[in-house]
């Protein structure tokens, strides 16, 4: 069995309770499942088309490392397929995904065997 979530990106917004949102809360919760699973948390949505993949290259940060970004659905898409595909590199991880115009292309299997195994 494996459990995948989306979740949204980045950091809470100025003045968010000290708390954990619900959504933080569950990702808790999945860690300490001793289930494998795989988290991401993708940037912005809203402004980058589909093709915006032709002009920004995917960037992948551990768990609270990004403050904000943009990504194309498309991208969020490919980056799942190969969780799904690849569980192994992808497995007990929380990744934060955006795009960058100055990022270098790299394999997505390659973006997740950098970033570290999640600890609650």
């Amino acid at each position: 069995m494996f459990s995948f979530a989306l979740s949204g990106c980045c950091h809470p917004p100025l003045g968010a309770p000290p708390f954990p949102p619900p959504e933080r809360q569950a990702e808790v919760a999945l860690a300490k499942s001793g289930l494998p699973y795989t988290i991401v948390r993708p940037g912005g949505l809203e402004a980058a088309g589909d093709d915006y993949g032709d002009t920004h290259n995917v960037v992948f940060g551990a768990a609270n490392e990004f403050g904000g970004g943009t990504v194309s659905r498309m991208q969020i898409a490919d980056v799942v397929a190969e969780a799904l595909t690849n569980p192994d590199v992808a497995a007990n991880k929380v990744v934060e995904v955006i795009a960058k115009d100055d990022a270098p292309a790299r394999p997505i299997k390659e973006l997740f065997a950098q970033v570290p195994e999640y600890r609650v």
